[in-house]
């Protein structure tokens, strides 16, 4: 035989080697990922509980400035107008925390925590933006019940 044909030879037996290598390291990701990482789902299984239970006291909070009137002698238009946000503002919050509240699978994957975060992110973002933009504006007749929600959206931490 030829010595370049035993060199050829062995080239393909190393690539059986690398690829034995490769399903090999595939087995042992699997098995670190389902060992190491099952605290971590855990964790976050557990902060998307207490984030759940934020959003529920957000929707009551909202609720509760829903049913408030406003004892005040002012303007009926002025009156009429602050209403109108006000409604708006509250079915708002509630749509928001109801549409987070839907997601209530468990975390099993990286996939699941990063649509975890990014969907609290969003609802965050708008929670507060919603809440600067309309709530400054009906705050002087509704002051404890926006303080109350205020309080409560700017009380997460969303790390």
């Amino acid at each position: 035989m030829f010595k370049f044909l035993k060199v050829f030879k062995k080239k393909k037996d190393e690539k059986k080697v690398e690829i034995l290598k490769l399903t090999e390291l595939e087995k042992w990701l699997s098995k670190l990922e389902v060992n190491k990482f099952d605290k971590l789902y855990e964790k976050t299984n557990k902060f998307k509980e207490k984030l759940l239970y934020f959003y529920q006291s957000v929707i009551q909070k909202a609720e509760d400035l829903n049913k408030t009137k406003i004892n005040e002698d002012i303007d009926p238009l002025l009156k009429k107008k602050m209403l109108d946000i006000k409604d708006n503002l509250t079915n708002r919050i509630i749509f928001i925390s109801e549409h987070f509240l839907k997601g209530n699978d468990k975390i099993k994957s990286w996939e699941d925590i990063l649509k975890f975060q990014e969907k609290n992110w969003k609802a965050i973002k708008e929670l507060t933006d919603i809440m600067s933009k309309k709530g400054n504006f009906i705050k002087p007749v509704f002051k404890r019940e926006i303080s109350n929600l205020n309080g409560i959206i700017k009380g997460v931490d969303t790390t």
